[in-house]
């Protein structure tokens, strides 16, 4: 139906709505560009990341100064909300930062904002695995699974590690009287607790 109305010439577009701080976008790209001496992929994504910011704002705005810390706020957190990682949350702040910080100097929008602009914390292991995948452990087990008595010691520490979550100083620990051979199980003790806890059968027959 849109495509026959069109063809009769009777639809209309809808025009886009003009972006009323080109002007001052443009001058924030000559900066970057000329005083700053920055990259022209930075510039472009500086820039593209104030046009998503600009559009974003409802209602719209007349001037620079009309808009407050909490439009910035609010639309970091959207994108925190539609599955934006930490890294560049943090990357669209400074972007935004860099923005106000020129557009401030030339006493463009409200003294201050630039300083109460707030990052996503960056954590320094974010992104860290904090262990190895479960196939990896697997293949661990499978290759102590021999008969050799360095198999069985190593596959018997391995399977403490991975499957009851015991610590390296408390494997050392262990003592032939930690092993009860009647209930089938192996006290551990708990150093910072000073606790004991029993891992059930299958550490004492070996699997």
């Amino acid at each position: 139906m849109t495509q026959w109305v069109s063809w009769l010439g009777k639809l209309q577009d809808t025009p886009a709505a003009p972006n009323i701080f080109v002007e001052q976008v443009d001058a924030f790209a000559r900066y970057m560009r000329e005083e700053q001496g920055l990259s022209p992929v930075t510039i472009a994504t500086r820039c593209e990341r104030l046009s998503w910011f600009f559009s974003s704002l409802s209602p719209t705005r007349d001037t620079l100064r009309a808009i407050t810390v909490f439009d910035i706020d609010a639309f970091i957190e959207s994108k925190g909300k539609g599955g934006w990682k930490r890294t560049s949350m943090a990357a669209l702040a400074s972007s935004l930062r860099s923005f106000f910080e020129f557009a401030e100097a030339r006493g463009w929008c409200s003294c201050g904002i630039t300083a109460v602009i707030q990052s996503p914390r960056i954590y320094m292991r974010a992104g860290i695995p904090q262990g190895p995948g479960w196939e990896d452990v697997q293949r661990l087990l499978v290759s102590t699974s021999g008969d050799s008595p360095a198999d069985i010691r190593d596959h018997a520490i391995l399977t403490l590690f991975a499957l009851y979550g015991v610590r390296r100083g408390e494997v050392a620990a262990l003592q032939l009287d930690d092993l009860d051979w009647q209930e089938e199980l192996i006290h551990v003790t708990r150093p910072k607790q000073r606790v004991r806890r029993g891992c059930p059968e299958f550490c004492v027959n070996g699997g």
